[in-house]
């Protein structure tokens, strides 16, 4: 008990510290305002409609007068439970939300710790594991994401699922489905690339253990249960899906698939690796995992070769033939693979010239020499990479696994590219709306971060007691010096509620309003989470909105609004039902703020009749002045 308490106490620390100074300023400090303020209004909401009207959860207040609004994005069902009771009792959504934000890495370094100390009973390698999962690059290069922050319960739910597979046990079962089902409703993205390398893992276990009845009745009761809660929150997104033909195409998930250099590039902000971006970089493909990490990684497979030496395992006997051959065959196996990624490339050696921008020739080529090998060899000879191997290697069934699913999902983090993402596009419905296939690159770093615990762990046992020492202090700090991204900038919103929202609070009734100036453009939408966060005060139905997908009508209501208040304008919000005008007059550009001023100020917009008159085509009617509060004023329209 005082290990774990002192492991907690470790990542907490580290959090604190890797993330300063979001721990100052918890009740405001905010990434920036777009997907942070988005994902605080979706905590805001969840905590809304659990403590109001839970089974009208996906009716969301934005976006009116659509229905099932918050499906157009993630719901973070999970996280709210986590911002719930602080939501609940201050009253502050930026609180919670960065309650949740700093837990996610917590929780993430403790998780990955007890993968690994099961997996290798070395309490050194689960926080060496955990550091690299829980402060990784991809994550701080997604500090703006809360939903990818918080893959959190991934451990956990291999952790069980080892645990079950080894030892039969229900409980250890429905733990799994426990952290299963929360990992699903913490992120959509997580839910599909979890639910895809799960199933490739009860396939490894299938062909590579002899499994029991008990342990295939385990995984159809895993099925029924994961399947049944997981049900109620997939419906609301087939339904939109179908409605709306909310999917990514191939050629957008193509756009935002990672390249091979995708992963030697870490976040701008990184203080070591940050000019590395300038080179590798691009937005979204942001993957690397750190040297030591990778070094670790590695050594966890050579570290073996003195321990099966003396174990009396015994080497390949004799010297291997035709290295020349073998060589021509991996360069042209590299070759392929290198087209099959980068789409073609041509480079100089002083005066020669290389050239490659098809596959089929290096296939043919890689053909060509296996045939010239095979009719050389008059006895079966194992490839010379391979025979390297066997000297060097003796590797466990866990590392081997988690090798498999490091390059599986490296395959997958490159999308179209390879066929077998196409494959999965077309059989998964739920993959269709995954537009970045680069965040694939998540489940890479997890499986990097549990081999190199294997790594870490052989590194320490096979120090002196001097060295075990320098160990444990120098590869923490190693990777804490990789990881450093803090002091972090971040953008602070005042506690203080406005007073036009606190007098719509006021307002009885659950009417649509409808707040200008809408964005001009589509560079400026994000701006539209300004209004949906303020909207977590009153909890008005709102025309505008911000989120992943948005409505087929949007931007011809947006660009109507441009114009307010038109003639056009105020018919169509006549027409959708709109009570409440907001105009926040400090927020127009100036050119446009004393054009609808004026307009405004014409006699027939204060017309309390419901048509009234019209004023030489000029102005609009049907338009009254409620009140104003400083430079927000509020229109009803009659």
């Amino acid at each position: 008990m005082r290990s774990r308490i002192l492991v907690l106490l470790f990542f907490c620390i580290l959090t604190v510290t890797l993330t300063w100074p979001v721990s100052l300023q918890m009740g405001t400090a905010i990434r920036d305002p777009g997907d942070p303020l988005l994902n605080t209004w979706i905590l805001a909401w969840d905590v809304h409609q659990l403590l109001t009207s839970p089974g009208k959860l996906f009716e969301a207040n934005i976006f009116y007068p659509h229905e099932s609004t918050l499906a157009y994005s993630e719901h973070m069902f999970a996280n709210s439970l986590i911002a719930l009771p602080v939501i609940a009792i201050t009253g502050k959504p930026i609180l919670g939300y960065n309650t949740v934000f700093l837990l996610s890495f917590i929780i993430a370094g403790i998780g990955m710790y007890c993968l690994v100390f099961y997996l290798t009973a070395s309490r050194f390698a689960g926080i060496v594991s955990g550091m690299i999962f829980a402060f990784c690059p991809y994550r701080f290069d997604h500090l703006s994401h809360l939903q990818l922050l918080t893959n959190h319960w991934m451990p956990f739910t291999f952790l069980y699922l080892h645990r079950f597979f080894d030892g039969k046990k229900y409980k250890d079962l429905l733990l799994f489905t426990l952290f299963f089902v929360l990992q699903c409703l913490s992120c959509g993205y997580y839910a599909v690339f979890l639910s895809v390398c799960i199933g490739f893992m009860f396939l490894w276990f299938i062909f590579r253990r002899k499994l029991c009845r008990k342990q295939f009745i385990g995984m159809f009761i895993f099925l029924l249960l994961a399947g049944g809660s997981l049900y109620p929150f997939y419906k609301p997104y087939a339904r939109v899906r179908e409605e709306m033909n909310f999917v990514r195409s191939l050629s957008e998930v193509k756009y935002y698939s990672a390249q091979a250099k995708s992963y030697l590039s870490a976040s701008p902000s990184n203080h070591l690796y940050g000019s590395l971006n300038r080179v590798f970089g691009d937005h979204e493909k942001n993957l690397f995992p750190g040297l030591a990490a990778i070094f670790l990684s590695v050594y966890g497979f050579f570290s073996w070769r003195k321990r099966a030496c003396r174990g009396g395992i015994a080497r390949p006997e004799g010297k291997p033939k035709f290295y020349f051959i073998d060589v021509l065959i991996l360069i042209s196996v590299v070759f392929g693979f290198a087209v099959l990624i980068s789409g073609g490339f041509s480079f100089d050696i002083g005066r020669l010239h290389f050239s490659a921008h098809h596959l089929p020739p290096s296939i043919l080529v890689t053909c060509f020499l296996f045939a010239i090998r095979y009719f050389l060899l008059r006895r079966r000879e194992p490839f010379f990479l391979w025979r390297f191997v066997q000297e060097r290697m003796v590797v466990t069934e866990n590392q081997k696994f988690y090798l498999f699913l490091l390059i599986l999902t490296f395959i997958f983090s490159l999308g179209p590219a390879f066929f077998l993402y196409t494959i999965l596009y077309n059989i998964i419905p739920p993959l269709q709306s995954v537009r970045v296939a680069a965040r694939w690159g998540v489940m890479v770093t997890f499986s990097i971060s549990v081999l190199a615990g294997f790594g870490a762990r052989y590194l320490f046992e096979q120090s002196l007691s001097l060295r075990k020492k320098i160990i444990c202090v120098l590869i923490p700090l190693i990777l804490i010096a990789e990881y450093s991204c803090f002091p972090l900038r971040f953008h602070i919103f005042p506690e203080q509620v406005p007073a036009v929202y606190r007098w719509l609070s006021s307002r009885q009734g659950d009417f649509p309003i409808v707040e200008l100036p809408m964005p001009s453009s589509a560079r400026e939408v994000y701006k539209e989470t300004r209004y949906m966060y303020r909207s977590t005060f009153h909890w008005k139905k709102l025309v505008n909105g911000y989120s992943g997908f948005f409505p087929p009508d949007y931007w011809e209501i947006n660009g109507t609004m441009q114009k307010f208040p038109s003639e056009k304008s105020i018919a169509l919000l006549r027409r959708l039902g709109v009570k409440y005008v907001i105009v926040h007059a400090a927020e127009f550009r100036r050119g446009r703020w004393w054009s609808a001023k004026e307009r405004l100020s014409s006699p027939p917009l204060f017309d309390s009749s419901p048509r009234g008159g019209k004023n030489g085509g000029e102005g609009a009617s049907g338009l009254r002045h409620v009140i104003s509060f400083g430079t927000d004023h509020v229109y009803e329209i009659d």
